[in-house]
């Protein structure tokens, strides 16, 4: 029971996604039309998760890792060739992500630091203290297991903004109250609450 309730926000961060969704609606031609499309990509997706994930726990059983590669057999060159790209898809991705908030950074207000130091250097050293900090973060959960990571990560941002805040949003509406809405949002809440406690207790008891 432990472990699937471990499994819990894992198994949230992969509908990630879901946080894209107002901005994939502003883009289409026709938004009225996203919820029969979302319809068809779960009936074509599900599937394959529920495929890779039984052959993947066939094939390894408990003794999987969070990070793929590490499940491969050690010196092969197709592992080295996966690890490679895998490298390029983690910075292309910490780019994409990073964007964002880097854009942010850019309409800071001038006046946060002394008046001596230029616009373009302030711009410069809240970037840097960003990329820092984040750096900081990983050489401090270098040793902390992939799944750990994603597990907290699924739960605290995943979850909340794909399980949590739209429902409460919905709430907050006279068509939105409705019991179907209140559920989804309290086990919104229990996948998330369990998912930030479980995983915290894991990356701080692994050894």
């Amino acid at each position: 029971f432990i472990r699937v309730v471990s499994a819990l926000p894992a198994i949230s961060y992969t509908f990630g996604g879901h946080g894209v969704f107002p901005e994939e609606m502003r883009e289409m031609k026709d938004p009225k039309q996203f919820s029969k499309i979302v319809r068809w990509l779960y009936l074509a997706s599900l599937p394959w998760y529920y495929l890779c994930s039984v052959v993947s726990y066939y094939a390894y059983g408990d003794t999987i890792q969070g990070n793929p590669i590490a499940n491969w057999p050690q010196g092969l060159w197709l592992t080295k060739v996966a690890a490679f790209f895998s490298l390029v898809g983690a910075l292309v991705i910490s780019v994409t992500s990073n964007q964002a908030t880097l854009m942010a950074i850019d309409q800071l207000d001038p006046g946060l630091l002394e008046k001596r130091v230029s616009r373009r250097q302030k711009r410069f050293l809240m970037k840097f203290l960003f990329v820092t900090c984040q750096l900081l973060v990983a050489m401090v959960l270098r040793r902390t297991p992939l799944q750990f990571i994603q597990g907290f990560m699924g739960s605290f941002g995943v979850g909340c903004l794909t399980f949590v805040f739209p429902f409460v949003l919905a709430l907050a509406t006279a068509e939105g109250y409705t019991p179907q809405n209140v559920v989804f949002c309290l086990l919104g809440m229990l996948v998330s609450l369990t998912g930030i406690v479980t995983s915290l207790y894991n990356m701080a008891t692994v050894q």
